[in-house]
This record gives structure tokens, C-alpha cells and sequence, in this order.
């Protein structure tokens, strides 16, 4: 095998790596909501649950978690921006996602990326 394919390997094997981490980074506070002991889940069953009244703090339709801040509001770089550019493009107008971008450039996945149809990249 050559080096530059070994490095090609490395480099795509790094950035799939990384791309679970920047999702976290914005995903609620950690807790799981299928944690919980055996007793809890019958308690539920045998009482209905009350119909939750969701306040504005926690709609579902708006991105949440600490680093969504750091992501432009407007503009090519932003969350509907970002949808609307080939996926390699979107991300390289993030600066949120510079490690990432970096790590595509280097493995040389730009065009695979931005040329595939129907795909989604978790970032």
C-alpha cells in the first residue's frame, strides 16, 4: 500500500471520528432518556402521562445545544445556508466546522462529497 493511501485512509478515518463529536456539540444537556430501571417503566404505564405544554424555550423546531450559538444567524454559513449548498461547500462556510473541513480537504473528499446525491453528514 502507499503512503499517500495509507495517509488517505488515515485522514477519512479521522474525520469520521470527529464528526460524532462536533454533533454533541449540539445535542441537549446528555441525558438519556432510555436510562431508567425496570420499576419506572411500569409506574408509567399503569398512569397516563399528562399532555406536556412546550414553552418557547423548548421548541424542537430552532437548534439547541451550547456550540449552535457560535453558528451565523444569516448568511451562507448558517443553518438554512447550509442547506442549500453541496455538503462540502456548506460546511466550508461554517467556521464551526473548520476541523472538519480540513480534515475532508486533506483526504481529498471535496468533489466525492459535494457531488453525491442524497446524502446527509452528520457535523
Amino acid at each position: 500500500m502507499s503512503n499517500m493511501k495509507i495517509r488517505r485512509t488515515a485522514i477519512a478515518v479521522a474525520a469520521a471520528t470527529l464528526l460524532p463529536f462536533s454533533l454533541a456539540a449540539c445535542s441537549d444537556s446528555g441525558k438519556d432518556g432510555a436510562s431508567g430501571s425496570g420499576s419506572d417503566k411500569s409506574s408509567e404505564a399503569s398512569a397516563p402521562a399528562a399532555p406536556a405544554t412546550p414553552d418557547a424555550s423548548m421548541a424542537m423546531d430552532k437548534p439547541f445545544g451550547p456550540a449552535c450559538a457560535g453558528v451565523p444567524a444569516e448568511g451562507a454559513g448558517s443553518f438554512d445556508g447550509m442547506a442549500k449548498d453541496p455538503v462540502a461547500t456548506a460546511a466550508s462556510n461554517n467556521p464551526a466546522l473548520s476541523t472538519l473541513v480540513a480534515a475532508v480537504k486533506q483526504a481529498g473528499l471535496v468533489d466525492t462529497l459535494n457531488n453525491a446525491k442524497d446524502i446527509t453528514v452528520f457535523a
